[in-house]
Order: structure tokens, then C-alpha cells, then sequence
């Protein structure tokens, strides 16, 4: 920071030591757009807790989750329970230690208690139209998904579990809510219904999650070695389209992805608006990423 911005970082700190946390909150939202420092992050988010601003310092903790992670989990936690992100949190702490584990889910078990006595209601509503999903456009199916993530656990998994085998729900959708029950572990066989209209019985802790795939590290290998050092930016770029496109393959990565080389190269032709000749034959990686392509471009529609 320079000096300006450190005398304003200052009169922040001094803001919430008198708790004149809508003064702090407007002075460290301004430095936050400025500069990138840990303690910024740390201090806004703390000014908008006190503010009582839980939705705000929620999308802070989204968009520095590693941070408050490694740094300040029991901040990150109090933020989640006050939005009542109950399926978060579960999975967050299926990441930590087994005493930091047993921490999270007595806070969790604890809140969502207190929710379901206040706000009954609200859960039944939010039950009722994620256990109807298929009923609404994709758009609103998100929206949906997102506040079924407040439900009680077991009442988000039976919902999920119907709404994985849904055709009216959008595979991309389907897709997410499998990945869910994965990274919550749950062990039980379900039926899945695949990107290619096929039902299948998987069993979700024994699928592999799209980073820890055999295609998706081999893809990055070979990524890094043609473009990290000769064009960062082209490689961030492209890396952020791999993980969206493997993603909405996701739970059959490695059974859809023949030849990485092939793969990435159809990647690349996508992002350079590179078209085929009209004699050219569809290859399996065109076929699916049109496939995957589609999918994507359905929900803006």
C-alpha cells in the first residue's frame, strides 16, 4: 500500500476499534478495489460481520475462500452459518481435521436446529420446490439449488437424489448436484442421469472429482509445458475453459476423454473460433464439446 492508503487503512482500524463499522466497511471496500493484501481481506470482512452485512461478507469469503480457509476458518464458518449455507459448510468440513470436522458439524447440527424452529416455513418452501426442480426453467433451477443448500442435510439429499434421474432438470444441474453428494460423501448407490440420456448407477464417494482426474491432470501437464512460460495469459485462459469443460463431463472423465493432445487442441480451436472443414470428421472430443458447449449455452437462453 502506499501512504495515502495506508492512512486509510489506519482510520478503518481505528473505525472498528470504536465500532463505527459503516465507516470502516465504505473505507476498506474502497482499498479492496485497490490493492490486494491479506490484511485488507481480513479486516473488511471482519467490518461487515459487525455491520451485520452476512450476505456481503458471505460473497467476500467466495471470492477469497482459500484464504479464510487456511487463515481464519472459524470466521469463514460463523459467515456460512449466518446464511445458513448448511451443504457448504458440510462439505468444507469433510476437508478439515477430525477435530476441526467434529467442530464444524456440532455448530452446524447446533444452527440448523434454531433455523428449523424459526423458520419452518422457509424450509418448506424451499423443500417443496427443490423436490419439484424439473418444474422451473434452468435459470430458476439454480436459484432453487442454491437455497436448497440451506435445507436440513437429509432433506437436500433426498431432493438430490430425485433430481439427478430428472429429465426436465438441466443436465448441467444434475451434474453439480451428483458432485455434491460426492464431496459430502455419501455412499449409497443412486441413479444418474448422463449428459448422453443414459441412466447409471453410481455409487457418488467412489466417482472422482474433475481436478483428480487421470485426463484432467495429464491435459494440465501438457498445457503448462506449451503455454505457462511463452503465454501466461492464453494459458490462464485456457485452463479456465478445460475445468468448465471437464466439469460437465463430470462423472465420466476419464471414459470420455480418449487423447488429451486431440482434447486440447479442440479446446483451443474453440477459443480461436477455429471452424472445420466442411469435409472434416466430427472427432470424439468435437462431438462431446459441442455437446458441452450446448449445454452451457441453453442456460443463457
Amino acid at each position: 500500500m502506499n501512504e495515502n492508503q495506508l492512512e486509510e487503512f489506519k482510520k478503518a482500524q481505528n473505525a472498528i476499534e470504536s465500532q463505527n463499522f459503516k465507516l470502516s466497511t465504505d473505507i476498506l471496500l474502497n482499498l479492496y478495489d485497490e490493492v490486494d493484501q491479506a490484511n485488507v481481506v481480513r479486516l473488511l470482512g471482519k467490518s461487515l460481520y459487525n455491520e451485520k452485512k452476512y450476505v456481503e461478507a458471505g460473497r467476500l469469503i467466495d471470492d477469497n475462500f482459500d484464504f479464510f480457509l487456511v487463515n481464519d476458518p472459524n470466521f469463514l464458518c460463523k459467515v456460512l452459518l449466518k446464511n445458513h449455507r448448511y451443504i457448504d459448510l458440510r462439505i468444507i468440513a469433510n476437508g478439515l481435521s477430525k477435530q476441526e470436522q467434529n467442530d464444524f458439524l456440532q455448530r452446524i447440527k447446533a444452527d440448523e436446529t434454531k433455523y428449523q424452529q424459526n423458520q419452518s416455513d422457509t424450509i418448506h418452501e424451499n423443500s417443496r420446490e427443490f423436490m419439484h426442480l424439473g418444474a422451473f426453467t434452468p435459470q430458476k433451477q439454480q436459484q432453487i439449488i442454491q437455497h436448497a443448500e440451506q435445507l436440513p442435510y437429509h432433506e437436500y439429499v433426498k431432493g438430490t437424489i430425485v433430481n439427478i434421474v430428472d429429465e426436465d432438470v438441466h443436465p448441467i444441474w444434475r451434474i453439480q448436484l451428483l458432485n455434491n453428494l460426492m464431496r459430502l460423501r455419501y455412499q449409497q448407490s443412486v441413479k444418474f442421469l448422463w449428459i448422453d440420456n443414459k441412466i447409471y448407477k453410481i455409487n457418488p464417494v467412489e466417482t472422482t472429482d474433475t481436478q483428480d482426474t487421470v485426463s484432467y491432470q495429464k491435459m494440465m501437464k501438457l498445457l503448462k509445458s506449451k503455454y505457462e512460460q511463452t503465454d501466461p495469459i492464453k494459458f490462464e485462459q485456457l485452463k479456465l475453459i478445460i475445468n468448465l469443460d471437464l466439469q460437465n463431463l463430470y462423472p465420466f472423465i476419464d471414459k470420455t476423454i480418449d487423447n488429451v493432445h486431440l482434447w486440447l487442441k479442440e479446446i483451443e480451436n474453440g477459443v480461436l473460433g477455429v471452424n472445420k472443414t466442411e469435409n472434416a470428421n466430427d472427432t470424439n472430443a468435437s462431438i462431446w464439446l459441442t455437446k458441452v458447449n450446448e449445454m452451457m449455452a441453453s442456460i443463457m437462453n
